[in-house]
């Protein structure tokens, strides 16, 4: 599927579909846990029943429990048609769209049908629609053999809560990498804020227009641009979620939208060099970033210590860390331990003060201490597949 033109008839289908959901309380699907968990996702349901509702992206230890308190039903199948991409049956649907709608729906390429031998007709939604902070949001359904492929994963939520609860007043605010235009959004807030979201993937734009229409933003402007290389500098808020997954080489292509290069560390770099040559005196940056750990060490804030100076303060936010046990060979080719996923926020303060000094915010000692098991276990059971194959 290569769709996503911001055409009249498409825009005003896809309006449509947000209505309905903003009718049917779509906002409220996010208390529904993301995808099934191990003994480790204890602490998502923990957060969730202690008042932290919000389960966008999390796995869950009791997934069919939680699915059987939630007294919505017709909203779990809505969830799961828009939100996961599940086929779902043409009367279901056009019960709840109506099947007209539904036949439009299908015209545009936003739906799909399959018939089986049976006679029956199931549907698969060729968008995907997520919901958070109470706006909406499209991008593809997660197959990576879509040409030139868009998505809002967990990263792109941690990011964008940040930023929204900045609520940022900068005259001028870039994203770089913009993708579905989910952080261009949440930037968008301030009255005489102005934003600028680049991206490379031309379709990428495409889907983050299609969403500041549909979230009312007309203070965005998009241009095709490979990094900073179209913005000329004067600007006050930069943000960036970055490919930063260190891959194989071969993994390249397939996962453009995450491949980092050596170490997940060269587009990070990248646009770490150039904050001090466009960021503006008084300028903040905030990029989400993850980072190899080698003999102790955490890769990307040496990298920092050697690019900024004394009139940048670095506020780290750590977020997680995280190891990919599939990937254990090439991590143990490069002495990697484990990954440290965090965001980098850099302010510009002027001249003079000390040496540049980062101040590191950690997780609560419980969730580092279950991640290190689990990365452990990762390990550990990898190890014994490896040897047992």
């Amino acid at each position: 599927m290569d769709t996503v033109p911001v055409e009249k008839e498409f825009t005003d289908a896809i309006e449509g579909i947000v209505r309905f959901l903003r009718e049917k309380n779509y906002p409220k699907a996010v208390q529904l846990p993301y995808k099934k968990g191990n003994i480790f996702s204890v602490i998502n349901d923990l957060d969730f029943f202690l008042g932290k509702r919000e389960s966008i992206f999390k796995s869950s230890f009791l997934y069919g429990f939680r699915r059987w308190l939630f007294d919505d039903k017709e909203l779990i199948v809505l969830c799961d048609f828009f939100m996961h991409n599940k086929k779902t049956s043409f009367s279901m649907i056009s019960s709840f769209l109506g099947e007209e709608k539904v036949r439009n729906l299908l015209k545009l390429n936003i739906l799909a049908a399959e018939s089986y031998k049976n006679g029956s007709r199931l549907l698969k939604s060729q968008v995907r629609i997520i919901t958070f902070n109470g706006e909406y949001f499209i991008s593809d359904p997660f197959d990576r053999r879509i040409p030139d492929f868009v998505w809002i994963g967990s990263d792109s939520i941690l990011l964008a809560d940040r930023l929204k609860r900045l609520n940022c007043d900068a005259k001028l605010a870039v994203d770089i990498g913009s993708g579905s235009g989910i952080q261009a959004i949440a930037l968008s807030t301030g009255q005489n804020t102005r934003v600028i979201a680049i991206d490379i993937n031309e379709k990428g734009l495409r889907y983050a227009k299609l969403n500041a229409i549909i979230n009312r933003k007309p203070n965005i402007r998009f241009v095709r641009s490979d990094m900073l290389s179209a913005i000329r500098g004067g600007i006050d808020t930069i943000v960036s979620n970055p490919p930063f997954i260190f891959l194989p080489p071969s993994e390249e292509i397939v996962n453009r939208d995450g491949y980092g290069g050596k170490f997940g560390l060269e587009k990070i770099i990248y646009i770490l060099k150039r904050i001090p040559q466009y960021l503006n005196p008084q300028g903040q940056a905030f990029l989400l970033t993850l980072s190899p750990v080698i003999c102790g060490k955490n890769m990307l804030l040496d990298e920092v210590k050697r690019i900024f100076d004394r009139n940048y303060a670095i506020d780290y936010e750590i977020i997680d860390y995280v190891y990919m046990s599939r990937l254990r060979k090439l991590y143990d080719s490069e002495n990697i331990s484990y990954f440290i996923q965090g965001i980098l926020k850099i302010s510009k303060r002027g001249s003079g003060g000390p040496a540049v000094q980062i101040s590191v915010k950690d997780i609560p000692n419980i969730k580092k201490l279950l991640s290190f098991i689990k990365i452990i276990t990762e390990k550990v059971s990898h190890k014994n597949y490896a040897h047992a194959v």
